[in-house]
């Protein structure tokens, strides 16, 4: 089994990139790139991809991994695995590709999204309800096989949200202004 481990930086934090490829029939030689670009959505609807160096609260990140089988057989079991950093992204839905893609809030339990969380309520009764995608901390792609010299990739789009300040203490010492 073979895992790369790669880091990039989006100019709020570093993400990492988890490839596993596993059985294959000789040694596999995986090349995976890494890219995240700036979304620019202009009035008129028109998308410009700028390179994500710099980010503020808002912006559009699409993060973007090609795998190329540079080995002489083919790859089996190619699973790609995209952390969405806890510190200020948010996975935005339906822009996952592949559209097929699975989701986790703890980096162990996948699912398809949208993910369901079970709730019990007053008196019992079970309810299931569609967990946030602020809470989404993982992306999975389960990508099959790769042959050799072909390759795929996989990308999915998160937002910049506000980091919020640490709250406020007031002092209630009695003292009157």
């Amino acid at each position: 089994m073979l895992f790369v481990v790669l880091r990039a930086w989006s100019g709020i934090g570093i993400v990492l990139l988890t490839v596993g490829v596993v059985k294959a029939a000789d040694p596999p030689s995986v090349v995976v790139t890494l890219s995240a670009q700036k979304i620019i959505v202009s009035v008129e609807g028109r998308e410009r991809r700028l390179p994500a160096e710099r980010t503020r609260p808002g912006d559009i990140v699409e993060y973007r991994a090609m795998y190329k089988n540079a080995g002489k057989s083919t790859v089996k079991n190619l699973v790609a695995t995209l952390p969405v950093p806890a510190a200020g992204m948010e996975y935005l839905p339906r822009t996952a590709d592949p559209h097929i893609v699975q989701a986790s809030v703890d980096g162990i339990a996948f699912d398809n999204v949208p993910l369901k969380r079970r709730i019990v309520l007053p008196g019992g009764r079970q309810v299931s309800h569609d967990i946030p995608y602020s809470e989404y901390r993982y992306l999975r792609w389960e990508l099959g096989e790769l042959p050799p010299g072909k390759n795929t990739s996989v990308s999915a789009r998160m937002r910049v949200n506000p980091v919020e300040p640490p709250p406020v203490t007031l002092s209630t010492s009695g003292d009157k202004p």
